[in-house]
């Protein structure tokens, strides 16, 4: 059956969107780890008790990083890897950790979800990367 909206000319802004949403929860995220760096790493070593001492803020500047990239659609499938590789660790190791500074399992394979789909098809419109 045919679309009733043939949408498809709207596709690189349909990615343009997306794009902008994750990267914009990301970079709320990380902005919440940099502020409140010293919680989230006692809810860090609840789970393992050696991490290093920088790790929360390593982590925020990951998602700060991811989260620009994003936005800014520069280096888009390589921010949506290090974005991915990110997400399969939350989405194994998230119930270890007791802290509520990070969100359930389920907002991390939606996450994962949408990156996934913007590494498939690319950054969309307004972004430094060509379209595919």
């Amino acid at each position: 059956m045919l679309n009733p909206f043939p949408t498809m000319w709207l596709a690189l802004l349909a990615f343009l969107i997306l794009r902008v949403a994750v990267g914009g929860t990301l970079v709320f995220l990380g902005i919440r780890h940099l502020n409140q760096h010293a919680a989230l790493m006692v809810g860090l070593r609840s789970f393992i008790h050696t991490f290093p001492a920088g790790t929360a803020t390593l982590l925020a500047l990951i998602e700060l990083g991811v989260g620009s990239l994003l936005i800014l659609g520069y280096h888009t499938q390589y921010a949506c890897l290090v974005g991915m590789a990110l997400t399969v660790l939350f989405i194994i190791f998230r119930g270890g950790f007791t802290t509520d500074l990070l969100p359930p399992r389920i907002y991390y394979l939606l996450l994962l979800g949408a990156l996934i789909s913007i590494f498939i098809n690319g950054a969309g419109a307004f972004a430094f990367d060509l379209p595919l």
